[in-house]
């Protein structure tokens, strides 16, 4: 078996250790710092001197194989219109019945040049940043288990888990809602600017009257961050993950607040859009800033986050299932609840399908470090497995059943907005699932997109942004591309299926007893480890389609729900902020004088965002 099995045996072999739920631990991944070094395999490596001048041969002649391809033009650009629709069928991953055809049937003896480029290719993997990476998000950042779990305060067993300073937070947040949502909006705009300053008023008189000390929230905050940054082998674990679940709650309903500070009514209206910038009360301010800068490596900026609004505003049940925390909508009819709730429940429980993918790219990873093709194989089967669960949770719950078109604009998007001092709110490019994807398959990160589509890093936790940088600096899928096609350029065929079938049987009823069935120590070894390259190019070919896909319905949903009309706002987007020409093009931000003209503004900006996201689904190849 592969060293990374090897390692978490050890781990959790090794006595007062237990493995965290949800955690990398017991689950096929060594914590951080424990992954072993790679050693190189004499028997494996026949010609030595050979090796480093031949993977520098294998990268030179990989980038001159695909020059010569685009030359052809055999690299060539899909459009939408040809792309995969929701509704097609896709392969079924794990397929064995669609090996690449070679170009001959002989099975040449490999040279040791060969064996020595193999071998150093698949050891150029840097596996050992991903998985310790991944698990410093599951261990921080998630607390233990992905996505993070709020200790809910208004429960029994969580009530005294929380130091007494911030129960004024949490009964504040719990008053909110009936003050702030309405099922109908006002169309006035004096009348709307009467209730947000009413409804600021309050809120600032009740965070001056029971939130009287600041010093004392700023120190209890300090002294928790010195507990949740200790390490768990040399602390109390269970008081170590109970108050980094602690920060995460508090960081969500700080910054829940603040939101709803900053819009002051729901369905968020022009006037409240039309602001610039707005005094934020210190009693949040100060807490948030702190926590962002100090434990999250997040920006100075108070908006929320997709990870403090979405990712830690959910509660696991006892079925296992997720449960929204705060939400403004809580006492308005269904048809607004619903959409708020789903909302925000979705992506959580895409989050939870979606670990596994994570665990699965990260052994992945490991496999080809340590030149083992088969293990590679088996695991991108398996994330193949976890993406298709986590979308179709998706497909099933983005719906007009579940989030209704009348009421998501204004009851669930709107309140994840900012727009202050040029900062904006949520936006789905914040989705840790979408930019793993992107990364691991070597996808453009879109850095030429308009800065308001980008997901920056003032948004993003500094260990989110470790492990998607882990994740693109494995470079596996090319890896696997120049090894298959190697496969084709020497004339080896790839392994027929019912062959693989009995390797991959063969490895995974020896996963989880430290035996590695292909050591790769000898030159038929070196064979049956080139010729599964093919296998695991198809892997990621299918991991592309199933995300472009997922890209396509993407934007006919944005259609659907973007598109309806709101009058007691202008056109807005969470994540973008105002719409206008800047952002969309020319004609977006002029309005004609006619009463239709906000209409035809919105038309323009769906049909403008619409086209970068089908730009998107065209750069997922």
């Amino acid at each position: 078996m592969t060293a990374a099995h090897n390692a978490c045996s050890s781990l959790s072999a090794s006595p007062g250790i237990e493995p965290i739920p949800g955690s990398l631990q017991g689950c096929g991944i060594p914590p951080a710092h424990t992954y072993p070094a790679w050693t190189p395999n004499p028997a494996a490596n026949v010609n030595a001197v050979a090796f480093a001048v031949f993977l520098v041969a294998l990268s030179a002649w990989w980038c001159l194989r695909k020059g010569r391809e685009a030359a052809s033009g055999k690299i060539v650009e899909e459009g939408i219109d040809g792309g995969v629709t929701v509704d097609e069928e896709l392969p079924a991953s794990g397929s064995t019945a669609e090996a690449p055809p070679c170009t001959s049937a002989a099975f040449p003896v490999l040279s040791p040049k060969i064996i020595a480029t193999l071998d150093d290719a698949l050891h150029k993997v840097a596996a050992s940043p991903l998985v310790n990476a991944l698990h410093d998000l599951i261990d921080r950042d998630g607390a233990g288990t992905w996505p993070p779990e709020a200790l809910n305060p208004f429960s029994p067993q969580h009530a005294d888990e929380y130091p007494e300073v911030f129960r004024p937070y949490f009964e504040l947040a719990n008053e909110v809602p009936p003050r702030l949502a309405v099922e109908h909006p006002d169309l006035d705009d004096k009348v709307n600017l009467a209730k947000i300053r009413a409804f600021r008023t309050w809120m600032d008189n009740r965070l001056t009257s029971d939130i009287p000390d600041l010093e004392a929230v700023l120190t209890t905050l300090q002294s928790l961050r010195t507990i949740a940054e200790t390490d768990p082998l040399n602390g109390d674990r269970e008081l170590i993950y109970t108050t980094r679940r602690i920060l995460n709650f508090i960081l969500s309903t700080l910054t829940w607040l603040a939101h709803a500070y900053r819009w002051g009514t729901i369905p968020i209206v022009r006037i409240a859009q039309a602001e610039k910038t707005l005094e934020i009360p210190q009693q949040l301010l100060v807490p948030v800033r702190y926590l962002h800068t100090q434990y999250y490596g997040l920006g100075e900026q108070v908006a929320g986050t997709l990870f403090a609004l979405l990712y830690c505003n959910v509660e696991k049940t006892a079925g296992g299932d997720g449960e929204i925390v705060h939400w403004t909508t809580r006492e308005l009819p269904r048809v607004c609840s619903s959409a708020e709730r789903f909302h925000v429940l979705t992506p959580w429980e895409m989050e939870k399908r979606a670990l596994a993918m994570y665990r699965s790219f990260a052994l992945a990873a490991a496999c080809l470090h340590t030149r083992d093709t088969i293990g590679c194989l088996v695991h991108l089967r398996r994330a193949n497995a976890a993406l298709r669960v986590a979308f179709k949770h998706f497909y099933t719950h983005i719906t007009e059943k579940h989030i209704s078109r009348k009421t998501w604009l204004s009851h669930a998007q709107g309140f994840e907005g900012w727009s202050l001092d040029g900062v904006e709110g949520v936006s789905g490019n914040q989705a840790l699932i979408i930019r793993v994807l992107d990364a691991f398959l070597s996808l453009p990160d879109g850095a030429d997109a308009p800065a308001h589509l980008l997901a920056t890093p003032i948004h993003l936790t500094h260990r989110d942004r470790q492990f998607t940088a882990a994740l693109r600096g494995t470079n596996c899928r090319h890896t696997c591309a120049a090894l298959a096609a190697l496969v084709e350029d020497v004339g080896v065929q790839p392994i027929p299926g019912d062959e693989l079938d009995v390797l991959v049987a063969r490895w995974e009823g020896t996963e989880m007893d430290g035996h590695n069935p292909l050591p790769l120590g000898t030159t038929d070894d070196a064979l049956t480890q080139l010729r599964v390259a093919p296998y695991l190019h198809a892997e990621f070919t299918r991991l592309t389609t199933t995300l472009r896909t997922w890209r396509s319905a993407h934007a006919t949903n944005v259609v659907k729900y973007e598109s309806v009309p709101r009058p007691e706002r202008t056109v807005y987007t969470a994540g973008g902020g105002h719409v206008d020409e800047d952002k969309y093009g020319d004609g977006v931000g002029t309005a004609a004088d006619d009463g239709e003209g906000e209409d035809e503004r919105q038309r323009k900006a769906v049909e403008a965002f619409v086209g970068r996201l089908r730009a998107r689904v065209r750069q997922t190849v």
